[in-house]
This record gives C-alpha cells, structure tokens and sequence, in this order.
C-alpha cells in the first residue's frame, strides 16, 4: 500500500489548510492509500489552529469593534488558542481573523483605507487576559497600512511580553520583491502602488530592508517596532507537528496551494515541503489552482485545477486527485 503523506497549504479564498488536506486525503484512501494528513499553514489562514492544537491551546472568544476600520453592528468574534507552554502563558492570535482580505466581499475591497486596528484590540485584550508569550499569525491580511492602525491602539508592549510575528513570506518592507508584490492581490490599484511603499517607508524607516517586514502589507514591520522577532510560520508548523518523520515513513508527499507563482519560492511554506521531500528523496506531488511557475521546476507532478478550483473547489480538487492516483503513486 502507497502510503502518502497530505500537506497542503490554503487555496487562499477557497480552502483552508486543513480543508483541503482533508479533502485531497479522503480521495486517496478511498483508492487504497494509507494518508497521513498534515496541514501546513504558512502563517496565513489557518495557522492558529494547527498549532493550537499542537501545542495544547484552548480555543477563546474575543470581540473586537471593528473589522478592517470598519465599526460592526456586531462585534466581529475571535477565537485564539490560549494555555500554558513552556512556563508561560501564550496566545495564538490570526490575524485573518479579523483584519483578513476574505472578511469583505471583493467588490467592497478598500485596502487603502482599510485598517489593523482590529488587530491591535486582540492584542491589547489577550495581554489583559494574562498572555505573557504571543505568537502573530500575520499571512492573509486585507491590509496594507504597515501596522499603522494596531500601533494607534497599542503603543507599545508591557514589559516582559514576548511577541513573534510568524510571516509566511520573506519579503523585505520595500523594493520590487517586497510588500508592494503582494499589493494587488489585496486589491489595491498599480496607481497607489508608490506612494504606499513610501508611506510603509516614512512609518518604518529602520526596517525598511529587513526579511519579513514587508509580509502582511508591512505588518510584519510593525512586529518588530513592537520590539518582536520574526519567523516562518511554515517552519514552525513543520517543526511542532512532526511533519519531517511522518515525510521519512512515506513513499509520496501531496502539497497543494491556490496559485504557484514566484511568491511561492519567497519562503511560502509549499517551498519548504518540496525542500523537505527532496532532501529525503520522496516523490513530489502538488495540486494547485493554476501555476506560472515551469512544471517541472515545481515538482515530480503537477496537477492543475483551473477554473473549477474556483467554481467548485472541493468536488474539483476530489476529482483532480481521483483522476490522477495512479499518477500520484508513481512507477
């Protein structure tokens, strides 16, 4: 029996990390595989939940009055992990949660004018509830405003708080490979382009080069102004959930992701899988939305949902991967 190993990443807008390990996992036992299902959020959607559950975390409810700058009619909910670790008491905030590019519909999209300040109010409530040691899930964001709006609602940090902003990209704060690259996915037009990098530039001028500072619209610079550090989020998530031994004991490792594209070797966590697969000499399998990136550069194989990953992502994904199992086990 093939025994695989199922991590993929968010189909962002579509799937969750779990969902669509979920689904491209029942497809394959349903055809006589033996699946080891291990998400892998990359600091985006997805991941709190991963590592809450790793890590033995309680989920619970914030609110917030604001989603996006936006007052609620109702106070928009927040679920984070919380409980001890290491001698401390520590919280899993995501901050898609509440300042996410799937919280509104793409046609009331306003990135320029959108806000973190939702994501400064959990902060500010889970260092009331006692939280000693944060983790900042920051892939995902609707926002590009730098960490303006979280830094007016929480100045500064209380001594002996420990922040880390888990960024699921590497990019730098400025420049052509930095925040500005992921500009238009949160809708923003070419033509405000320049004068938001500079303005993330002015607000963050001792980051400006950084790894990571540019992940989440600048946010991630606005982690280290808060005096944290940065991580990969997929790195954690490989490294707490046991990703490498159960990839040692496999014969295939499925990946999946919406959209390959340069972005994805920029630390994204379907990169870090394939280095992982590759070091250990397992066959690579990615199933994707589209992929601008050459096929063969990607993987051993690569399957390609197309329009019916957007128009009916679950049946199109089950599908994908049961058309194409004698593919996946290889020769």
């Amino acid at each position: 029996m093939t025994r695989v190993v199922v991590a993929c990443a968010p189909f962002k807008g579509t799937l969750s990390a779990s969902r669509a390990s979920r689904v491209v996992a029942d497809a394959l036992r349903q055809r006589g595989c033996d699946v080891d299902e291990h998400p892998l959020p990359d600091g985006g959607e997805g991941t709190a939940a991963v590592l809450g559950a790793a890590w033995g975390l309680t989920p619970t409810p914030f609110f917030v009055p604001e989603v996006l700058g936006q007052p609620t009619d109702a106070r928009a909910r927040v679920d984070v992990p919380i409980g001890d670790r290491g001698g401390r008491r520590c919280a899993v905030i995501e901050s898609a949660l509440c300042v996410g590019l799937t919280l509104v519909p793409e046609a009331r999209r306003d990135p320029l004018h959108a806000s973190t300040r939702a994501l400064g109010h959990v902060l500010r409530a889970v260092v009331d509830a006692g939280v000693t040691d944060i983790v900042l899930c920051l892939g995902g964001t609707g926002t590009v405003d730098g960490g303006r709006g979280l830094l007016e609602v929480l100045e500064a940090l209380p001594a002996g708080i420990r922040l880390t902003g888990l960024v699921d990209v590497d990019a730098p704060l400025a420049g052509p490979d930095g925040a500005r690259r992921f500009f238009a996915q949160k809708g923003l037009p070419a033509s405000d382009h320049d004068d938001v990098e500079a303005a993330l530039i002015q607000l963050h001028p001792r980051f400006v080069d950084v790894p990571g500072a540019g992940a989440a619209g600048g946010l991630g610079a606005a982690v280290l102004a808060l005096g944290g550090t940065l991580r990969s989020g997929a790195d954690v998530v490989i490294a707490d959930t046991g990703l490498a031994s159960a990839i040692a004991s496999a014969d295939v490792v499925v990946g999946g992701e919406g959209a390959i594209d340069v972005t994805t070797t920029q630390g994204k966590s379907l990169w870090r899988l394939r280095a992982l697969a590759r070091a250990q000499h397992r066959r690579f399998v990615v199933v994707c939305g589209r992929c601008d990136l050459p096929a063969a550069d990607v993987a051993d194989l690569v399957i390609v949902l197309g329009q019916a990953g957007l128009d009916a992502p679950e049946r199109a994904l089950a599908a994908a991967i049961a058309a194409h199992v004698d593919a996946i086990r290889g020769p």
